[in-house]
Order: structure tokens, then sequence, then C-alpha cells
């Protein structure tokens, strides 16, 4: 399977990832609060949500929809600013950086995969794959972009812009972006939600030995009770509230 060729190369090609600093030893979500809208128009979607992502560990935040679980996955990564309460990585606090702060933080710190794949159109394939590389400004190792677009099947959709790609095609373009740059989090929004079975479960086969064997912390929402039960933990999410963890 060609994601799983993917895992293999990863693997045998990180021998510096688990040199790099260990910023991220524990992720603590301290008694979040999120809102939209002012005054009378204000609905609250997250009230005070708790509880802590230990380093290495592989967490699924299940949840119907609605619940809450996309804003609280977009408040960890830093895209939302959350109303009160403290989000932690390590010795960072998400609340004491500017906007360009958490932008940047998430660019060298958390992969992120999306149901929607999230992919920039106005750039190629290859424009895409390569933005964290570009934004962070750092060497492009061409010998790995070339050998992780290979076994992911997307060598000759190089420079094609990413509105004719399938939806397959865009996940795996998603998923290249995601390992690119080695990340010590990934953080993933239903990243199986527009795929088959079997893409399904090549996807959570990479998660899982990303995590096992690269010690990668991951953190999963998702509305599936199956693919949940494939992460070594669950919290469970609903109206905003942690409802249960379930080791």
């Amino acid at each position: 399977m060609m994601v799983v060729k993917a895992i293999n190369h990863f693997i045998r090609n990180s021998k510096n990832f688990n040199k790099r600093e260990k910023a991220l030893s524990m992720i603590e979500i301290k008694n979040v609060i999120k809102s939209y809208g002012q005054n009378e128009n204000r609905t609250e979607i997250l009230h005070g949500i708790s509880f802590s992502i230990p380093e290495k560990s592989f967490v699924s935040i299940l949840g119907t929809s609605g619940s809450g679980k996309t804003t609280l996955l977009n408040c960890i990564a830093g895209i939302e600013e959350v109303d009160s309460g403290d989000i932690i990585f390590g010795e960072t606090n998400m609340k004491k950086l500017t906007k360009e702060g958490r932008k940047k933080f998430r660019r060298e710190h958390i992969g992120m995969v999306f149901q929607e794949f999230e992919l920039l159109p106005v750039l190629n394939v290859r424009e895409n794959i390569l933005m964290p590389i570009k934004l962070n400004k750092t060497k492009v190792d061409e010998v790995y972009f070339e050998e992780i677009v290979k076994t992911l099947g997307i060598e000759e959709k190089l420079t094609s812009s990413v509105h004719k790609l399938s939806g397959g095609q865009k996940q795996r373009v998603a998923i290249a972006r995601a390992l690119i740059t080695k990340p010590m989090i990934l953080l993933a929004d239903e990243p199986t939600g527009n795929l088959d079975r079997k893409n399904t479960l090549e996807v959570m086969e990479l998660f899982q030995r990303c995590n096992k064997e690269l010690d990668t912390t991951i953190c999963m929402i998702t509305h599936d009770q199956s693919i949940s039960e494939m992460a070594d933990k669950i919290i469970h999410i609903e109206d905003g509230r942690v409802e249960n963890g379930i080791d």
C-alpha cells in the first residue's frame, strides 16, 4: 500500500527526528472557554474544557457533529484564540503568544491533517506540500520529498492545480504536507472522513506507527467510535464539555 511505503521511508529517514528538542513533552488544556459573537449574540461553544495529552500518546477526541471538537482542536493548534483558560505545550503557553507567534509555533512543531484537506488552490501540488518548509525558511530535502511523493503516488501530479485532483489524491497531498517537516505532534481533524475503508485503515496505520515507533504525540478528532478506538485514549466531548476519558 502506498501510504505504508511512505511510513517505512519516513521511519528510515528520521534518525534526527528523535534528537530534536522535546518542546512538546506535555499538552495541558486547562479550563478552556471559547465563544463566538458578542453581547446578546454571544454563544459559548467550549465550557471550561480540561484534560491533558501526555508526551508520546495517541489521543482521540470523540464527539458528535456540533459537540465543539473542531473548535477545540483549532484552539489547541492556535488557529483560534480562547476566551479564557490555558493551552500549554511543555513550557509554552499559547495564550501568551501573539497571533504571529502562534503561527510560527504551529509551523515549527505541529503537523495538521484535515478532513477537507485545506490545500491552497492558488498553489500547485508541489508548492502545497513544501509550504511548511518555505514558511520555516529551511532547506528542502529533495531526496526525502521525491521519495514521499513517489510512494504516495502523486509524483506525476506535482505541477497540477489541486482543484483537478480527486479526493483521494488531495488527501495524499495533505499527508505529504504533514510529514514533510517530520513534526513532533500531529493534530488531525476527521482525517478519514472523506476516505473509503481501505484508505481509512492505511491512514490510521500511519498514525499508529508514527506514534509507536517515532514517539510522535497525536491528537485526532472524530465522530466515528470505531476509528477512535484505534487510539490509546479517548476523550469524549459533548455540548462543549468533557463527558469522560476512556483509557
